[in-house]
């Protein structure tokens, strides 16, 4: 059965149905309890048909109106994955360990390039800590443009009031600190996140 998804297709398809029965356009109108003149504007693929008329003319003509609902999306395989990350990373931050929960951010990260279908990304479960959330969304943002994918609008979000360094836990100098911020992926630096690409891929 043919996809109707304009008035050009819809006409068409009354017009070929019609004619395979050997039916005038009169003849069709007579059975579908409308003017010859409406068969000929619908056929002729006119889009300010009558929606009544119409569904009389369609059935009338023999046409299928069955709906036939759009396949789910197939998951991405990727998804679990990033799912899950995030359970792991909200777990190890509230037992107050941000070094391993970094850790399980470059392991997706590394994941997510390395990846060649890497599919639909929906927006992984809050980390219930806004930084933390931002950094997430930012870092499979940069991974998936490092794949060559299109980045989900959920993985923009707005800059933090401070900026923040994730590894301030540990003792840095200012002169490190200029490096990190020199070597930040830009999807980072523009929520005010700074973290070295290499401490995302290699964490």
């Amino acid at each position: 059965m043919d996809t109707i998804d304009t008035a050009s297709d819809a006409g068409r398809q009354v017009k070929e149905l019609r004619t395979r029965r050997g039916l005038t356009q009169g003849q069709l109108a007579a059975e579908a309890g409308v003017s010859r003149k409406f068969v000929a504007e619908f056929e002729a693929g006119h889009d300010r048909a009558e929606l009544g008329k119409a569904l009389q003319l369609m059935q009338a003509a023999g046409c299928s109106l069955r709906s036939t609902p759009e396949p789910e999306p197939v998951p991405s395989p990727l998804q679990a994955l990033i799912d899950e990350a995030a359970r792991t990373i909200r777990r190890e931050l509230g037992k107050g360990d941000p070094e391993f929960a970094l850790r399980i951010l470059g392991n997706t990260v590394t994941a997510i390039v390395s990846c060649e279908h890497p599919g639909r990304l929906r927006k992984p479960p809050n980390l219930k800590e806004a930084k933390w959330d931002k950094l997430l969304a930012a870092a499979i943002g940069y991974a998936l443009r490092l794949a060559g994918v299109t980045r989900p609008a959920w993985t923009n979000t707005a800059p933090l009031a401070t900026e923040w360094f994730p590894y301030d836990f540990r003792t840095t100098t200012g002169a490190y600190l200029a490096l990190t911020k020199r070597e930040t992926p830009p999807e980072l630096a523009r929520v005010g996140i700074f973290l070295r690409a290499r401490s995302l891929t290699s964490a």
